[in-house]
């Protein structure tokens, strides 16, 4: 038997290395919720996770600029080391960019001030062309921080209706949505509202207790 955490990563595994469908069993692991966000003045806007080309950060950057240019009182955080091959020099694109005051790359951050910045952002952003899950959104919607989502298959099983989503490289578009996502609160409550019934599938107990039968099984 073999075990993953989504129907996505079932079909690549099932289509990729010809497994037998009936072999592979989808339990989706457990959500760690964050602390809850806080209200605040500012509109923070977070991104947790390494950064590799395809969660497509230089795409976040600049619709988060449009953004910025708009309001003031909106910062971006990014949370992950540069893994980006070929690099994507995301210091410079920071650097060189019109808001870099209001752009906060922490390439590191021990797991307090990762809680404090979960609690303080108002808005998750994880534009991921490829991903098995993706358990930062998810942890975010946890901790009542409302995602931006590329539309990708997981990105839909994952978050469902809980979730904004937009196409790949649809900059104008991304910015449109993380500005509506930080301010239009008949939106935020909505996708609040979806948030308990998105993440019932997500429970560490259950997800223990699937493990467990099936190991009984195949033994």
């Amino acid at each position: 038997a073999v075990i993953t955490i989504s129907e996505f990563s079932k079909r690549e595994i099932t289509e990729r290395l010809r497994v037998d469908p009936a072999r592979v069993h989808v339990i989706p692991p457990g959500i760690d919720a964050p602390p809850a966000a806080a209200s605040g003045d500012a509109a923070h806007v977070l991104y947790v996770g390494s950064i590799f080309n395809r969660r497509r950060i230089p795409d976040l950057v600049a619709a988060f600029s449009l953004v910025a240019a708009r309001h003031p009182d909106a910062h971006l955080h990014l949370v992950g080391d540069d893994r980006s091959f070929p690099s994507e020099h995301i210091g410079e694109l920071v650097a060189n960019g019109p808001h870099a005051a209001r752009i906060h790359w922490h390439r590191y951050v021990p797991d307090a001030e990762l809680r404090e910045l979960y609690r303080q952002a108002r808005a998750f952003v994880f534009l991921s062309e490829y991903e098995g899950l993706g358990l930062t959104p998810m942890e975010a919607l946890a901790g009542g921080i409302p995602a931006l989502l590329l539309d990708t298959p997981v990105a839909r099983e994952s978050c469902g209706d809980a979730a904004v989503y937009v196409a790949r490289g649809a900059v104008a578009d991304t910015a449109a949505s993380l500005e509506a996502l930080l301010y239009d609160e008949r939106l935020r409550s909505r996708l609040l509202t979806e948030a308990p019934r998105t993440l019932a599938r997500y429970d560490w107990t259950r997800a223990g207790r699937d493990t467990l039968q099936l190991l009984e099984s195949m033994a």
